[in-house]
């Protein structure tokens, strides 16, 4: 099944997929130029949404090479997908 064949939703899920596959490789590439190195079992994905709208929001397919967490402590900072800090 090609891209131009599927449904409206599976096109949204397919695209976001690539686009955020590629930007990790873009990531990855802007490294590896910088002489430094991307540690994938050490990175993280958080998707932060706003848990006070009432629309619904699917949520993307996961990459492989990410763990994708809904809380995040970087420095100190405890930061969660509803945008919450403590």
């Amino acid at each position: 099944m090609s891209a131009a064949t599927l449904p409206c939703k599976m096109k949204y899920w397919l695209y976001c997929y690539v686009a955020r596959s590629t930007e990790l490789c873009n990531i990855t590439d802007w490294a590896h130029n910088s002489n430094l190195t991307l540690n994938l079992a050490k990175s993280r994905e958080i998707i932060f949404v706003d848990t006070k709208q009432k629309a619904k929001f699917s949520v993307p397919i996961t990459i492989p090479e990410l763990q994708r967490v809904q809380m995040l402590n970087i420095l100190g900072v405890t930061l969660t997908n509803g945008l919450s800090v403590s």
